[in-house]
């Protein structure tokens, strides 16, 4: 289900940013892991989500509604 992916895919992005146990043996920076799950999208990981993580992680939906408010960063 759509749900589990998002799950999924979410587990393993705070697995990586977080836990320095994680399979590469340290803990990675957020661009780092994304990069990762990139590789890993339509093998471990439903691309669609892996993009939408990217842009929830990146800050850019916040970017947009701050600048859509018309503040400046």
């Amino acid at each position: 289900s759509q749900g589990a992916r998002i799950i999924s895919a979410v587990d393993a992005f705070f697995d990586l940013t977080r836990n320095p146990f994680n399979v590469f043996g340290r803990v990675l920076g957020k661009q780092e892991a994304i990069g990762y799950m990139r590789e890993q999208a339509g093998k471990l990981f439903d691309p669609r989500v892996v993009d939408a993580l990217n842009v929830l992680q990146s800050g850019d939906i916040l970017r947009q509604r701050v600048e859509q408010d018309g503040r400046q960063l």
